[in-house]
């Protein structure tokens, strides 16, 4: 739905103008183009990437540089400008060894060999060509050397996660025997208190009976020892 991405991607360069983000601007401008390509209106489409590799050029990213070149020069491979076509690809092909990136290196040279076909430059199209499968190669070899370490991480993110899982089980388990031994030693504690107040109540009470009996014996000691004397001194005083 062509109409309705423009329709978006002109809000969207308006908000970027709004917060004056040329990044933004540089993003919408590529995108206008690719949608006016999309609409068969390669002229239309020309205005918006030149825009969009002016502003890239003057924020330094050479990285969207190369991509605007790209872009710029397939379109102009539609219209038949050949010539113009090829700078632009030579251009986008330079900068991309420059800074390494093998997808657009292997963008530009399928370009520059459809270019060299359609010029019936069949031996450069070859060459091309094949700088092209060979990047081809190397960027499928690298996704699946990235697939298989991404892969990796995600094994031993799911072995990490058990690990965890069964540390955690373990700990919950531990957590749960300390709990009950925590209990039956409290109420062993409690048990031994008891019993030691109950033998301590226990010996008290012996204690206080026994002093009981030693009291009650003094008692009648004093008792069988007053009964003659009283005797004695009545009589004595009978006797007077």
């Amino acid at each position: 739905e062509v109409d309705s991405a423009l329709s978006m991607f002109f809000t969207s360069l308006d908000y970027n103008y709004q917060i004056n983000s040329q990044v933004g601007q540089s993003i919408c401008f590529n995108s206008i183009g690719g949608a006016y390509i999309a609409k068969d209106r390669p002229h239309k489409a020309l205005e918006y990437l030149e825009k969009a590799l002016r502003l890239n050029k003057e924020l330094g990213d050479r990285m969207q540089v190369a991509i605007s070149h790209s872009k710029i020069g397939e379109t102009y491979l539609d219209l038949e400008e050949y010539e113009q076509a090829r700078l632009h690809l030579e251009k986008s092909k330079e900068m991309a060894r420059n800074i390494g990136s093998l997808f657009q290196i292997e963008e530009a040279s399928r370009l520059l060999s459809e270019l060299y076909e359609k010029t019936g430059d069949y031996s450069t199209s070859l060459n091309h060509f094949k700088t092209a499968a060979t990047y081809r190669d190397s960027i499928i070899n690298e996704k699946n050397i990235n697939h298989l370490a991404t892969q990796e991480a995600i094994l031993e993110s799911e072995r990490q996660r058990e690990r965890i899982e069964e540390l955690n089980r373990q700990t919950m388990k531990q957590e749960s025997l300390l709990d009950r031994q925590r209990f039956i030693l409290i109420t062993a504690l409690i048990l031994v208190i008891t019993i030691s107040f109950a033998i301590i109540m226990l010996v008290r009470q012996s204690q206080l009976r026994n002093r009981y009996k030693s009291i009650r014996h003094q008692q009648r000691l004093l008792r069988s020892q007053m009964n003659p004397h009283f005797i004695f001194n009545a009589l004595s005083a009978i006797q007077v």
